[in-house]
């Protein structure tokens, strides 16, 4: 589990679970803040590959949808 908090920012909470199936894991991203967080930006570590070769990955690989779906920052997430 990771815990991650700025300064005057919200509360957000990044687990993950067990493996779901072959190649899946359950993650989860929660707002614990009474209110929505605004302009979210998620990192990985190790960095996320580059754009060019995040494209060349193949559809099947759940990194590929990870680094897409994170790859610009979340302007609204709301709590719960």
């Amino acid at each position: 589990m990771t815990v991650v908090r700025a300064p005057g920012r919200r509360l957000l909470r990044i687990s993950s679970g067990s493996f779901l199936s072959h190649g899946a894991v359950l993650l989860v991203i929660k707002n614990f803040g009474p209110s929505s967080a605004t302009d979210v930006r998620v990192t990985f570590d190790p960095a996320a590959l580059a754009k060019e070769d995040v494209a060349a990955l193949p559809n099947s690989d759940m990194k590929k949808w990870l680094y897409q779906r994170f790859a610009e920052s979340v302007p609204i997430w709301a709590p719960g």
